[in-house]
């Protein structure tokens, strides 16, 4: 789940996405200011994105200024998440149970400088920063990348270790698409005004829309039969090692459950089936529990104290999904989706989920 969109910061999101298993730069710096610049040309067309960050250790406010695009603010004061445009009159916000700032908003943004086979190009110096000149490459993504072929790089790695990431990149393919990011100002362990992460009390925010598609298959009118169960779970290498917890085997791993669900079927409102994306293409069929608001709130919790660790479902005592929890739980997640091989596990899984009415006596 993104907090904040790939905003201006793209010379580090879409450009310089950390490859698989590389470490992530360590921020060290306790507060900053930062302002920085992008321009991005695709097709000939030329989007120029300026953005301001403030940050402390629990907080941090980020405003975005794109061509011809409102203006738009997203701000976390500690405890809900705020997103509104200028001007406008509402706004939405959410609860990220277990947000840390630094490593969750500020390193994704600035911190991820993997480049593959990267050559050492010299030194240089960005808004006032020393820092660490390489050169390299990256191949296009099928559908996934703005650029075409091979994209040309060059970075700037501040050699500050409080800021240990890319401030400066350059890039370019062999059709003229080109992008220039670059941090125009740095400012580090300096007093951040306690006003910039208070949302404005003129506007009225709501939390996210949330349409519910497909169909209902269970809850409400119809009425629901069979066990369901969300538990926190760690994986281990054999029922032994579990130490006397419930261990489940689920794709050839075994999971050992903490002992109180944190979700069982009284607190589900329905189960319906669904379609389901994955980076907006549909892959099938999907069943899709929604539990109580209140539900919602304690996985959060739990799963935001638990980094790391998995959210295991089980249903009839069989898991039927793990997820690992590497990212903020938002309380208002009502939507807990079950995935399978075939439309007919799905299908079989509803079926289990929904109580057939007991035929009257002749």
């Amino acid at each position: 789940m993104r907090l904040f969109k790939a905003i201006l910061f793209c010379l580090l999101i879409p450009v310089l996405a950390p490859a698989d298993g590389a470490p992530s730069s360590s921020v060290a710096a306790r507060s900053g200011h930062v302002v920085a610049s992008t321009q991005q040309t695709v097709g000939g067309k030329t989007v120029t994105t300026v953005s301001e960050l403030w940050f402390t250790t629990n907080r941090c406010r980020v405003v975005t200024r794109q061509s011809n695009a409102p203006v738009e603010t997203q701000l976390f004061d500690g405890k809900a998440m705020y997103r509104w445009t200028h001007g406008s009159k509402s706004g939405h916000t959410w609860h990220p149970a277990g947000l840390r700032v630094v490593p969750d908003i500020v390193r994704p943004l600035l911190g991820g400088t993997a480049l593959p086979g990267r050559k050492r190009a010299g030194t240089g110096t960005v808004a006032g920063i020393r820092c660490a000149v390489y050169d390299g490459t990256r191949k296009a993504r099928n559908g996934q990348d703005w650029w075409k072929g091979t994209l040309q790089l060059r970075i700037w790695e501040s050699l500050d270790r409080r800021f240990p990431c890319v401030i400066r990149a350059e890039g370019k393919d062999s059709e003229g698409n080109r992008v220039v990011s670059e941090v125009t100002k740095l400012s580090l362990d300096t007093p951040v005004p306690a006003h910039l992460f208070r949302p404005p009390g003129n506007v009225a925010f709501y939390p996210p829309a949330r349409v519910r598609s497909g169909w209902r298959v269970a809850g409400g009118p119809i009425p629901m039969s069979g066990t369901v169960a969300v538990h926190l779970a760690d994986s281990v290498s054999s029922a032994k090692a579990a130490n006397g917890r419930k261990s489940v085997v689920f794709e050839k791993r075994r999971y050992a459950l903490d002992s109180q669900a944190l979700a069982t079927r009284a607190d589900l409102e329905e189960v319906r089936m669904e379609t389901h994306y994955e980076d907006g293409v549909p892959k099938g069929p999907a069943l899709a529990l929604y539990f109580r608001p209140e539900t919602c709130k304690r996985v959060a919790r739990a799963a935001g104290k638990a980094r790391g660790r998995y959210l295991v479902i089980l249903l009839g005592g069989k898991p039927v999904s793990v997820t690992r929890i590497t990212a903020p739980w938002i309380e208002e997640t009502r939507r807990f989706a079950i995935t399978a091989r075939s439309g007919d596990e799905v299908a079989h899984m509803a079926n289990y989920l929904v109580k057939v009415p007991t035929p009257p006596k002749q």
